[in-house]
């Protein structure tokens, strides 16, 4: 549920203020992008977490993601492949 969400982002922005005080209406009203953090807080809440700000709420699609990730795997083993058969055809013709 969002809302669950919210309420963990909250605690994590809040403690990245250092004793901020942002509600969770506050929190999901930048998740869905009505309003946005004033420079100085998005800044803080980036540099006490390591990532970008965006980042906090993407929602991802894990499983798309993985089969994605797992085409990419096979077309990069069956480049490996074509070329090793290059080579081998190359070094055939060669002799």
């Amino acid at each position: 549920m969002k809302w669950m969400i919210d309420e963990e982002l909250t605690k994590i922005v809040n403690s990245a203020l250092d004793g901020g005080t942002k509600s969770r209406a506050t929190i999901s009203r930048w998740r869905i992008r009505k309003k946005f953090p004033k420079d100085l807080e998005r800044r803080k809440i980036e540099e006490k977490l390591g990532v970008p700000f965006d980042v906090l709420y993407r929602d991802i699609d894990y499983d798309a993601l993985i089969s994605k990730l797992e085409n990419q795997i096979k077309e990069l083993k069956k480049m490996k492949i074509e070329n090793r058969v290059h080579e081998e055809i190359k070094k055939e013709g060669l002799k």
